[in-house]
């Protein structure tokens, strides 16, 4: 399917049809921008109503895919206007990320309770609820944040870029969909084979940045799906998915191993002993897995 994929890619001038037929490359990334706003403006309203996580997490995720696609949109739209936004929904995507690492860390107390001996855990129950107290008052500052005068001048600079508001309009923008798609798409795709290849190597810093690569193709892909015939980009688009959640389970243990450090000894010489096993096996898992997603993707 992975070969299919990679013809497809090549051939996608003569598969697009039907609505999108007509599309120039700036009426598609526009349509998948503003497809993108609805979304972040559901998870906006959930954060500022309730406390719920999933809501954090699709908000961060949503501007990640954000930032993503205008990244690769940068031949498309002014790059002034660009770079701009990029930067303030990063910073607004800071104040989402430790609530959703406290989140994902919170959700595996009972692990490593069960892990710890008896007389460590009343020590441990304190630890968690002192995280999650924690993740309470990094969750109020995002909140804050959403309600702020910076973050309504972030929405208004965003609503204009997606009406396309003095907007100049570039060369690129008018070039026909089919033909900026494959172009944006076999270079990323060569993106991800050669971050792949020294993933391979067995480098953390270089899985690392695997990972991010999956997701960086991944959002590409999605904003492909509703094209017509689309079913090889699906498939690649779930190859990498998996290999993505591979790498992302053992990129949270990296990121709880700094929230363990703020547990008291002799708990947290414990805790990061436990850890440290995790970390191990899902370092075994996702190298074995890597070599066959190496020779996967040589046929993207």
């Amino acid at each position: 399917m992975q070969k299919q994929a990679a013809r497809q890619i090549t051939a996608l001038p003569s598969t697009v049809s039907g609505s999108y037929s007509k599309d120039t490359a700036e009426a598609f990334a526009i349509k998948i921008l503003r497809a993108l706003d609805r979304k972040l403006r559901i998870e906006n309203f959930a954060i500022r109503e309730s406390k719920k996580g999933e809501s954090v997490h699709q908000f961060r995720v949503t501007i990640r895919k954000i930032r993503t696609l205008l990244s690769q949109f940068k031949n498309i739209f002014p790059k002034k206007r660009i770079r701009s936004l990029r930067e303030k929904f990063g910073a607004a995507a800071k104040l989402a990320s430790p609530v959703r690492d406290f989140d994902v860390f919170l959700s595996q107390r009972d692990a490593y309770l069960a892990g710890l001996p008896e007389k460590l855990r009343p020590q441990a129950r304190i630890f968690f609820r002192k995280m999650r107290k924690a993740r309470a008052e990094n969750f109020f500052v995002l909140q804050r944040f959403l309600d702020s005068k910076e973050f309504g001048e972030l929405e208004r600079e965003w609503d204009d870029f997606i009406s396309r508001k003095n907007m100049p309009q570039k060369r690129q923008a008018r070039a026909p969909l089919a033909e900026a798609l494959a172009v944006l798409l076999q270079k990323q795709f060569g993106k991800l084979r050669r971050q792949t290849a020294k993933a391979g190597k067995n480098s953390a810093h270089q899985a690392h940045l695997l990972r991010i690569e999956c997701k960086n193709t991944r959002y590409l892909l999605e904003a492909a799906s509703p094209l017509p015939d689309s079913s090889g980009l699906k498939a690649a688009s779930s190859s990498i998915k998996k290999m993505q959640g591979h790498l992302g389970s053992w990129h949270d243990l990296s990121v709880q191993r700094k929230l363990l450090r703020e547990a008291p000894e002799p708990l947290r010489k414990e805790l990061l002993s436990l850890l440290a096993k995790r970390q191990e096996k899902a370092l075994r898992f996702w190298r074995k897995k890597i070599k066959g997603f190496e020779r996967a993707t040589a046929g993207f």
